[in-house]
This record gives C-alpha cells, structure tokens and sequence, in this order.
C-alpha cells in the first residue's frame, strides 16, 4: 500500500503578492485545480492545500520523476475524501485524498485507492492529533 503524507505551513504563501501567487497557480496546477483554489476565499491558503495534497499524491504513487502538471487533484473541502490521478508517460494510477488543517499547518494524506475511506480518516485523525501535540496544542 502506497501511502503518501505531506505538512506544510498554511501561511506559507501570505507573504507574496497577487502577481507572484499567479505565477504559482499558473505554473504547479492543472485548469480544474486552478478552479477550485481561485473560488477560495483566501488563494494563498488555497494554494498551500493545494501543493500539500499534490505531495502527498506523488509520494503515495512512488514516481519520483512526475511533474506536478502530471498530478490532477480532484479539489475539495477540508475533511472531504477525494481523489488524485496520474496521467501522462506513467500508467494510470488513483490515490484517495484528504486533507485537513491542524493548527497552523495543513495536513495531507494520500493512500492507494483500493484502502477503505474509513481507514484514510483514522489515519488523518491520527496525523492531525500528532501534529497539535508536538505543536503544544490541543484538539
């Protein structure tokens, strides 16, 4: 079982102006992820999902040589199981997704699509609790 996790600073992108955030939508996402972040009521923390969910992707597909164009990321809210596909030169691959804010970082998992739905939760659930506890936070 591939299993792919990915943490990342939610504010990571706040310091950038609107053209540099343009920029970086423009060039990591496909024109459907592009969609989903620019509906968001904050595009830099939309962003941040974004890559974050792409990384836990490519990690839970073991392809280390993959674009992040190559990555499609069916968007959707926090919680909420979606998926991941890989196109291009490799064979196609899906991985379930989901993503969810701890604090002040988002917390991303992906695992290979034949995992059941409820053991992706656990393991999110479980993420989140360590990431708030090392961070001295509570749940």
């Amino acid at each position: 079982m591939g299993v792919g996790m990915d943490l990342e600073d939610a504010g990571a992108l706040q310091r950038f102006d609107a053209a540099a955030l343009q920029r970086f939508l423009q060039r990591w996402f496909t024109v459907a992820e592009r969609s989903w972040c620019v509906a968001q009521p904050n595009l830099a923390r939309a962003l941040v999902v974004g890559i974050s969910c792409k990384e836990a992707a490519h990690k839970s597909i073991g392809a280390p040589d993959l674009l992040p164009d190559q990555i499609q990321i069916d968007m959707a809210g926090e919680g909420v199981i979606t998926s991941a596909r890989l196109h291009g030169t490799h064979a196609i691959s899906r991985s379930r997704l989901v993503w969810t804010a701890a604090g002040s970082a988002i917390l991303a998992l992906a695992v290979d699509s034949g995992v059941d739905p409820g053991v992706l939760r656990q393991l999110l659930q479980l993420g989140r609790s360590a990431v708030l506890r090392n961070r001295g936070l509570a749940e």
